[in-house]
């Protein structure tokens, strides 16, 4: 007896102990998929970058990746699908020309694994595109391997109020690239194609703030593409009256100041996703939907509450990117 009552209170113990240590060795893994592939030289493949919280809720990310540009350059960015809703710094096709990539955002009011009423993944951070190096004569017929790795330097942060930086196991990729007499398959031109569905409608808020654009009236505006994801917004202001036929597009990002600050124009701002779908929202700025009131300490202190709670979220999981620019 004496011996199985040992045995049972052992046992118990390290159940405790298992238990009581489960967030202390809990890691969120940013990983590639697919890990590993086989792709024709000049072909175009997509790789998501996805990431599992293990029942945790986490609030930001920041992930840095390597690869080897003398096998594969990296030509585009998909966001179409990601979780991250406030972005911070997005790559653009350029970015990869030194074998790098990084790009980071948050997720106000956290992301715990799922979104209600997503069926399907939803656990993109982004999607990645390569072009692999045109075909060439080898010597042989063996593949030609390279790595596309996640960097020690990427960080995800829980969503805990403090910004408490989660432990992170990094899973990269290897891919094998061969010679092939056929055409070379382009999956991101094949994604665009197939592409049909315009970002989804949004709408216009009209705002004037003393501590932006020196008291200016400006407009603020963000939509989705469940796609390819948003390319560009353009913006429009057509005075009320005139017989110009064509709006006159410019390109702009929210928050936009508008250059009729007199509030007598048709206001439309396109969201043009990467396969040139667009949705289009208007109103005149003469009669807009938002009143705008004069700003008042209460009004200040609230706006200046609502980015401070959205900066603490972001603030740490930037700070090495901050300090590399000093």
């Amino acid at each position: 007896m004496p011996a199985l009552k040992s045995a049972i209170i052992i046992l118990i113990s390290l159940f405790c102990f298992l238990f009581s240590g489960a967030n202390a060795v809990f890691a969120a893994v940013v990983y590639l998929d697919p890990p590993q592939g086989n792709f024709q030289f000049g072909q175009t493949f997509i790789v998501s970058v996805k990431i599992d919280t293990g029942g945790e809720c986490v609030n930001a990310a920041k992930v840095d990746i390597a690869f080897d540009q003398n096998v594969m350059r990296f030509v585009d960015f998909d966001r179409g699908n990601s979780i991250i809703s406030l972005w911070m710094d997005a790559p653009s096709g350029q970015t990869g020309s030194s074998g790098k990539i990084s790009f980071s955002g948050g997720m106000p009011g956290g992301y715990c694994g799922e979104i209600a009423g997503v069926s399907g993944e939803s656990n993109v951070l982004a999607k990645l595109v390569f072009k692999t190096a045109e075909m060439r004569v080898v010597a042989d017929t063996e593949p030609v391997s390279a790595t596309v790795d996640i960097s020690d330097s990427s960080e995800v942060y829980l969503h805990d109020g403090a910004g408490t930086k989660a432990a992170l196991v990094a899973r990269g990729a290897v891919y094998n690239f061969f010679q092939h007499t056929g055409l070379p398959r382009d999956e991101w031109q094949e994604a665009i194609r197939n592409d049909n569905t315009p970002p989804e409608q949004f709408e216009l808020k009209l705002s004037r703030d003393p501590l932006m654009f020196d008291n200016r009236y400006f407009i603020t505006f963000i939509t989705t593409d469940k796609q390819t994801g948003i390319d560009r917004y353009e913006v429009s202001e057509t005075p009320l009256g005139s017989k110009q036929e064509k709006d006159l597009w410019v390109v702009a990002v929210s928050p936009y100041a508008l250059k009729d600050q007199a509030l007598g124009s048709k206001i439309k701002v396109k969201a043009v996703d990467k396969a040139g779908n667009e949705t289009i929202a208007e109103f005149t700025s003469g009669v807009a939907p938002t009143p705008v009131r004069p700003v008042n300490l209460v009004y200040m202190l609230a706006f200046l509450v609502a980015v401070i709670g959205i900066g603490w979220y972001l603030v740490k999981a930037f700070k090495k990117r901050s300090k590399r620019h000093e």
